[in-house]
């Protein structure tokens, strides 16, 4: 049987000397384009392009949120509703241009995928347990799942707008493991401190 490379073998294989693998948000380059890549159990889940303020998305997690990013929500789901045991990886392959970034993340969404919004089954059920079918906290997630811009956007903007109901907001907001739909992760300790003075 034929064994495969790795992701981070094909990104090496790719760009020789050039994959970086940051262990942290700082540790990402700053004012430069890059392809980044967020790997989970040797498959690539996000691989985009872009600066820091888009590539941070990469450590999301349930304690941080990338604002306005497409992935976003996907990264949140499977750390909320991933296993104990998921692997994450994460690369960062820097790039004198946009234009080069650009063609660099096209190639490798057609040899490590990444840029399909889209769960697996087991993460898909997890959050939608619970929820009527026919429901429109249900609806309202299917539909922010499938935002062309970000999810957790769209969602504060139907709050907002008087879309969202209070109680279907209580719901959704805690299927997403946030405190309200208002504020992301990243700024709710910020509201807290606001709220205890």
């Amino acid at each position: 049987m034929k064994i495969l490379p790795t992701v981070r073998e094909t990104l090496e294989l790719a760009f020789p000397g050039q994959v970086m693998a940051p262990a942290s948000r700082a540790d990402i380059p700053k004012k430069t384009y890059m392809v980044y890549v967020l790997v989970r159990n040797d498959h690539a889940i996000v691989t985009g392009h872009g600066q820091f303020n888009r590539a941070q998305v990469i450590f999301d997690d349930k304690d941080h949120v990338t604002k306005n990013h497409i992935k976003a929500i996907y990264v949140r789901l499977y750390h909320l509703y991933g296993q104990s045991t998921d692997r994450y990886e994460r690369y960062v392959i820097v790039f004198p241009s946009k234009a080069e970034a650009v063609a660099a993340e096209s190639a490798m969404h057609k040899i490590i995928a990444g840029n399909k919004l889209a769960l697996p089954v087991g993460i898909t059920e997890a959050l939608f347990r619970g929820l009527n079918a026919q429901g429109r906290p249900m609806l309202f997630l299917k539909i922010a799942l499938a935002s062309a811009y970000d999810g957790f956007t769209d969602l504060r903007g139907w709050q907002k707008s008087g879309l969202i109901e209070a109680s279907e907001s209580i719901v959704i907001a805690e299927k997403l493991g946030l405190l309200d739909l208002s504020t992301l992760p990243a700024n709710q300790a910020k509201k807290n401190k606001k709220s205890a003075k």
